[in-house]
């Protein structure tokens, strides 16, 4: 990106890449020249919707070169507003694209004055851009065959736990396996629930905890399911519910944040299974 920027006599470089179901996007590298401001942190998971009348252009492979941001038509109101923010007066946008999916884009600001970029420069960013793609589309992949691994390694880990067990030794095979897979996940707290569809309630039957976290008191109690009736509808038919935030959580969510809250849980995932 720096090689790219000072080249093009450009303030800014940076790219962009979409989150697994396109509905967010992150900075994830930067380049500024000095006294340009540093704009990554402030443009994390940032919510798609918030540029209306860019992000179609992108997710068509187009690029877009925007001479002079003053210029862009109404409907581009929200994107203005936030380059404006940023001080840009022109920017050149490129999708990164692997065998026909848009992974991000790459962009670059100029701040200090406006300018243009010729068929010429952008012909070249697309080149580069397709460079990019092809590298974090192989890197993403070696990433996934390396979690594949690692969770054949933890089952097959797991599994030895119960194997040939006797009756008495469930009960530490099972803590065993929680604590590894929170080993695994980077959990600091993981349960076992016993839920019934029937009376309504759950039942706390296994529980593990990091050293640094407070061990649970309520082992064995039974809670009613109104404290958490938002999940129980959805556990009861094998939906699994992934809680990133406490802020992504809808308004009828209500008695779950509150639960959360009370056991100082910042996210949680709950995998429903069934026995007997």
């Amino acid at each position: 990106l720096q090689w790219i920027g000072e080249f093009m006599r450009v303030d800014r470089g940076y790219v962009f890449m979409l989150s697994e179901d396109g509905a967010r996007m992150s900075n994830t590298h930067e380049w500024c020249r000095e006294e340009i401001s540093e704009e990554k942190d402030n443009l994390q998971n940032l919510d798609v919707k918030l540029f209306p009348w860019l992000m179609p252009k992108l997710r068509n492979m187009e690029v877009v070169n925007i001479p002079y941001v003053e210029e862009l038509p109404p409907e581009a109101e929200k994107e203005r507003k936030e380059f404006k923010r940023e001080k840009i007066n022109s920017l050149v946008l490129v999708p990164l694209v692997c065998q026909a999916a848009v992974l991000g884009f790459m962009g670059f600001d100029a701040v200090r004055s406006a300018r243009g970029w010729d068929d010429k420069t952008v012909s070249l960013l697309k080149i580069i851009g397709e460079i990019f793609a092809s590298a974090m589309e192989r890197r993403r992949t070696e990433t996934e065959l390396k979690e594949r691994l690692s969770i054949e390694t933890l089952a097959t880990k797991i599994s030895k736990y119960f194997v040939n067990i006797m009756p008495d030794g469930t009960d530490a095979a099972i803590t065993s396996s929680l604590h590894d897979l929170s080993m695994f996940t980077g959990s600091d707290k993981s349960f076992i629930f016993i839920l019934s569809p029937v009376t309504m309630s759950v039942e706390q039957a296994y529980y593990w905890s990091s050293g640094e976290i407070a061990a649970g008191n309520d082992h064995g109690a039974l809670t009613c399911a109104d404290a958490i009736k938002w999940m129980v509808p959805r556990l009861c038919k094998m939906v699994e519910i992934q809680v990133r935030s406490l802020n992504d959580l809808p308004r009828e969510a209500e008695n779950i944040r509150e639960f959360m809250k009370a056991r100082d849980m910042k996210s949680l995932t709950c995998m429903p299974f069934e026995y007997g």
